[in-house]
């Protein structure tokens, strides 16, 4: 069975819609599936805030060691540990941006959002050439009963996505020094129940039979449930094979009626997107 029949038997649920731009950079070979279908980008977007960040860092010779003080008003719920923190002292720009990377931080995306301003954030995100990306929200906040009309966060597509990977890799958007503090970042991520769950990774196999040296990934999930469950979820990811180039994937659903595990590893269209990443990942490593 080839690579489109595996997929679209993995896809092809009636309550689903994916999106999907993988590209393995060794050899140039792609997979596509709705890549320019525009989805809600859940929290990827966070990745455009992180590389808007450091764009003005990069022009404004600004140190990732600033302080900067924490707001009430800044405070969303919904994923993220600085809703619990003790704000009476500042936070650096580097840990506000490592928090909302790596545990999808939803008052450090504010902060960064408010530091920012959402016209700058989409200023960069149009200056990068994505064409159907672009920020909504200024403050992410998922309160009781929260609605799909009242939290909006953002629109993208797996091709934007996928393509901003793609250029941050090949140094169009920043030096190697700050591309590398950038992936440092990434690569710190805690969420890796999606594309990276299945990969032979140390933490799947071990030291001595892992096959990727390390994964830079950024995840998103919003679930309506006042909305018959209405499910966004998504996985971007940079991953580095030992002794080759780097496979980049961008793997988008929407889907209905995601009632069961909801934030959970046995979510059914969580563990479909692992699936759909190990088929990838075989397809463009096996010989």
């Amino acid at each position: 069975m080839d690579i489109d029949k595996k997929i679209y038997k993995l896809t092809s649920a009636k309550n689903r819609v994916w999106g999907i731009y993988a590209q393995d950079m060794e050899t140039g070979k792609k997979f596509t599936l709705n890549s320019d279908r525009i989805f809600e980008s859940a929290s990827t977007i966070k990745l455009q805030i992180l590389l808007a960040l450091f764009k003005k860092i990069g022009d404004e010779k600004i140190s990732l060691h600033t302080p900067l003080k924490i707001a009430s008003k800044q405070i969303g719920k919904g994923s993220g540990i600085l809703q619990y923190f003790d704000l009476s002292k500042p936070i650096t720009l580097y840990n506000i941006a490592l928090l909302m990377i790596i545990v999808s931080d939803n008052s450090a995306t504010n902060v960064l959002i408010d530091y920012l301003g959402k016209d700058y954030i989409n200023k960069c995100i149009k200056s990068i050439g994505l064409a159907n990306t672009r920020l909504l929200t200024e403050k992410v906040d998922f309160p009781a009963n929260f609605k799909r009309a009242k939290t909006k966060m953002a629109n993208t597509t797996a091709f934007d996505m996928a393509k901003t990977f793609i250029d941050l890799e090949n140094f169009k958007l920043f030096d190697e020094k700050m591309t590398k503090k950038i992936i440092k970042i990434l690569c710190e991520q805690e969420y890796n129940g999606k594309i990276p769950r299945l990969l032979p990774t140390w933490a799947n196999l071990g030291v001595k039979r892992q096959k990727i040296i390390k994964i830079g990934n950024k995840t998103g999930t919003i679930v309506y449930e006042r909305d018959n469950f209405l499910t966004y979820s998504s996985d971007v990811a940079l991953i580095y094979p030992k002794r080759r180039r780097t496979i980049v994937m961008a793997i988008y659903m929407e889907g209905q009626g995601e009632k069961n595990h909801i934030f959970t590893s046995d979510n059914a269209a969580n563990t479909t997107m692992s699936k759909i990443g190990l088929l990838l990942y075989n397809y463009f490593t096996q010989k």
